[in-house]
């Protein structure tokens, strides 16, 4: 994973007109403008769910970059008037509260992919000239649809389903299926439509055979299309594991996830999720501290964690965070599992024994309760409860009563040392798809059946992995074209004097040595070891210091003279004369004297 030389939070832009019924667009453009900046390598981009969920607290510029990890904010505002639409935007350095960048664009509402692509563009241009290289593609927003209308009700469908409730995701599925009647070709609300479907499918609000049908059939359609959309792979992750219980398949599709996205917050979850089920505790533990820097408020990766450190038997650690989550969601059934799982390793059998008695039944499934109960049973040496309910345990699995049923009859079997009945129903693994057989093959309840021989073998058929793939190509020169470049960058520089024009950028100075900006910021940052503002700011402030010793110019005020070394703020010139020359000009200047 990339090693990330600047941070940024995007805000959900304002809606300034005089109804809500464009507010969505707000959410929309964000959301696309966080989509857009997670595609470049190097660049740290917080997650639409931690950054979107400090949009109403009224925080500090300060307070939000602390609460979210992040050097850099960008906030904006949107305005939908008739068939046109306005937009503004401002990037902030968090620490200084100093807006830097700002810009806005009145444009037909048709153009609206092109304006966020433009605006994408000049926020990681922004970025790369403050705080060094970034590999940045020619386009980051590209047109998903030419029917505006389809591109409406697909935002309205995204800003419904991401209230994560089974009445909205139902909206969000009427709305998805509104773009998709308008544009068949549109792959965004498909995605959409197949999120919405696996929602309905793993949290029981829906049929999981026809829910997980519909979810397939959408991700087929753009597959076709779209073979490396980030959303896509996700969902053929999760659709592969849950369904058809392929551990190969499941991570083969993670991987292109974060390929494609390496910002996509729940790649990284599953990513570390999927590293933990196989025993690769270093490369999960990279995805956890990826997941949480840019997703730092989402319970989910907070679950993670929590999960995370189960795996790695710390247990107390484990317990003390799912007990946070449950005390915000009492109802988060995946924390309330691995406490219990925590609990019973952590010798806290009896305090569980009570909790289980006063578990609502409406939470655990009764073959999951069951399964709980005889482990508990057996950790206090209960011996007439725990054979009683073991034997009801095992006849359930033999009677295929639910999934659920087969892998507790597994760990429990594993935990009273009978590595055969373990190892006995592991075949429905496979024969079953039983993705919760595949989840607790590994768990560290099972631990004692890994001396067996068996479970080696297990484990190659479960966890073959495909080889890592080659590492991308960055975009750096021939050393013979280093050496020229450089000489025509010294020219530029020192006889053109380009520095002199306020509105030089990268991009633009690129144009003038007749190289890709990517190059040149590569040449600057890799070569140069100095990012693009501060190299072009060291020449103004030479020139700056030249105009300043000479008395013809005593007349002139400094910032006057800052102006005309082509710096076009006063706060700008007085920061970087500080930062490169570790005094104030006044200072400086005085004592040339």
């Amino acid at each position: 994973m990339s090693n990330h030389r600047t941070s940024i939070a995007v805000l959900p832009f304002d809606h300034k007109g005089a109804t809500d019924e464009y507010s969505f667009f707000g959410e929309g453009i964000g959301e696309e403008i966080i989509r857009a900046l997670s595609s470049i390598p190097g660049l740290r981009v917080c997650s639409r769910r931690s950054s979107f969920s400090l949009a109403e607290s009224h925080l500090s510029i300060d307070e939000l970059a602390k609460k979210l990890n992040v050097e850099n904010i960008l906030e904006g505002s949107v305005q939908v008037a008739g068939d046109q639409i306005r937009i503004s935007a401002s990037l902030i350095e968090a620490t200084s509260d100093e807006t830097y960048w700002s810009n806005s664009w009145h444009r037909p509402l048709s153009n609206i992919f092109k304006v966020q692509d433009e605006i994408s563009l000049l926020i990681a241009d922004q970025l790369r000239e403050h705080f060094g290289h970034l590999e940045i593609s020619d386009h980051l927003v590209h047109m998903h649809t030419r029917n505006i209308d389809a591109f409406t009700w697909e935002l309205k469908g995204r800003r419904q389903f991401n209230k994560w409730n089974p009445k909205d995701v139902h909206t969000a599925i009427d709305y998805f299926k509104m773009a998709i009647e308008l544009d068949p070709e549109y792959l965004d609300p498909r995605i959409g439509l197949a999120d919405a479907y696996g929602f309905l499918a793993t949290t029981g609000f829906g049929d999981p055979v026809s829910c997980w049908k519909k979810a397939k059939d959408e991700l087929d359609f753009v597959h076709e299309r779209d073979p490396l959309h980030a959303g896509l792979n996700y969902q053929l992750a999760n659709y592969e594991f849950f369904t058809q219980a392929s551990y190969t398949q499941a991570f083969h599709y993670a991987k292109i996830t974060i390929q494609s996205r390496e910002g996509y917050p729940e790649g990284q979850q599953f990513m570390a999720f999927l590293n933990m089920l196989r025993g690769d505790m270093k490369k999960a533990g990279d995805h956890i501290r990826y997941a949480r820097a840019i997703d730092p408020l989402n319970s989910e990766t907070r679950f993670y964690e929590a999960y995370y450190q189960y795996r790695l038997h710390n247990y107390l650690r484990s317990i003390a965070i799912c007990d946070e989550l449950l005390a915000t969601n009492p109802q988060n059934l995946p924390a309330l599992i691995v406490k219990f799982y925590g609990m019973i390793l952590s010798g806290k059998a009896e305090p569980l024994l009570r909790e289980l008695k006063h578990a609502r039944d409406s939470l655990l499934l009764p073959d999951e309760k069951l399964g709980l109960e005889t482990m508990v049973y057996h950790a206090l040496d209960y011996r007439d409860e725990s054979e009683q309910s073991y034997a009801e345990l095992k006849l359930r699995s033999q009677n295929n009563s639910s999934p659920q049923a087969d892998a507790y009859f597994y760990l429990n079997a594993a935990r009273r040392g009978l590595a055969d009945e373990a190892f006995s129903v592991l075949d429905k693994l496979f024969s079953h798809r039983s993705a919760i057989l595949l989840l607790n093959f590994s768990d560290p309840l099972a631990s004692g059946l890994q001396s067996d021989p068996r479970h080696s073998e297990y484990y190659r058929r479960i966890f073959q992995l495909e080889s890592e793939p080659k590492p991308a190509k960055k975009s750096n020169l021939s050393l013979t074209n280093v050496d020229d470049i450089k000489a025509q960058l010294k020219r530029w520089m020192e006889v053109e004097q380009i520095y002199l024009d306020p509105k030089l950028n990268l991009r633009s100075l690129a144009s003038s040595l007749n190289i890709h900006p990517n190059q040149l910021s590569w040449l600057l940052n890799e070569e140069l070891q100095v990012n693009f503002n501060d190299f072009i700011n060291l020449f103004r402030i030479e020139h700056f210091i030249r105009l300043a010793t000479d008395t013809s110019n005593a007349h002139i005020s400094f910032i006057g003279l800052a102006y005309e070394s082509g710096f076009n703020s006063k706060s700008v010139f007085n920061t970087s004369f500080k930062k490169l020359k570790g005094q104030t000009p006044s200072q400086y200047i005085s004592s040339l004297k």
